[in-house]
C-alpha cells in the first residue's frame, strides 16, 4: 500500500460519511492522526473537529529514516509495537513494517506538515509526554501550525504511544467525545 493508498481509502469514507452525516468528526492515533490532519488540511470545510493523538510528522530517528532509501534495504524491517505502559495490556500490532511503507510514510509526513496552515476545524491535540515511538514535539508543532482559531492541547501524562488502549484510555475517550459535542454547539 502506498500513502496514496490510505489517502484515497479515507477520502472515500469521508465522501460516504458526508452522504450520511451532517456533521463530520475525525480523529486518529499516530500515523492516523498524520492522516486526519492530512484530510482536515484538504479538505478545510469537511471536518466539524479534530483530534490527533500522538500523531506522527517525525519520527526524529536518523536510524529509522535511512532506511527509506538505502539500496540494499530488506523487504521488511522489525515492527515497532507495545509502546504501552499499562503492564496488563498488549497492543497488536505488525510484527514486521515493509520498508517500502516507510518511504510512503515519511512522504505523508512532510506533506501533511507543509499543509498544517490549512486546518481551520477546531482541534484538539493530544500527546503522551512520555512516548517511545513519535517525538512528543510533533503535537506542540501541530498546535502551533494550525490556523484553527480553537485550538487545544490534553497532555496524557499516564501513557505511552498507545494511549488509545493505555491507561488514558478513559480521559481519551471522555475528552473527545466532550470536544466534539462542543464543537457541535458552536
Amino acid at each position: 500500500p502506498t500513502a496514496e493508498d490510505w489517502i484515497r481509502s479515507l477520502e472515500d469514507s469521508l465522501k460516504t460519511l458526508q452522504s450520511r452525516c451532517k456533521h463530520v468528526f475525525m480523529a486518529g492515533l499516530s500515523m492516523g492522526g498524520c492522516l486526519t490532519m492530512y484530510l482536515a488540511a484538504k479538505y478545510p470545510d469537511a471536518f466539524k473537529a479534530v483530534v490527533p493523538i500522538n500523531a506522527c510528522l517525525d519520527f526524529g530517528s536518523p536510524d529509522f529514516a535511512a532506511w527509506a532509501f538505502q539500496a540494499d534495504a530488506p523487504v521488511t524491517i522489525k515492527g515497532v509495537s507495545n509502546d504501552v505502559k499499562d503492564p496488563s495490556v498488549i497492543e497488536l500490532a505488525y510484527s514486521e513494517v515493509p520498508v517500502r511503507c516507510i518511504r510512503e510514510i515519511y512522504g505523508l509526513m512532510a506533506v501533511t506538515r507543509d499543509m498544517l496552515p490549512r486546518v481551520t476545524a477546531p482541534t484538539l491535540v493530544m500527546v503522551s509526554p512520555e512516548d517511545h515511538v513519535v517525538p512528543p514535539a510533533n503535537s506542540y508543532e501541530i498546535l502551533q501550525k494550525v490556523s484553527a482559531n480553537h485550538r487545544e492541547m490534553l497532555l496524557l501524562n499516564n501513557s505511552y504511544h498507545v494511549a488509545t488502549i493505555d491507561f488514558d484510555k478513559d480521559l481519551i475517550n471522555e475528552a473527545v467525545r466532550q470536544f466534539f459535542k462542543k464543537a457541535l454547539t458552536s
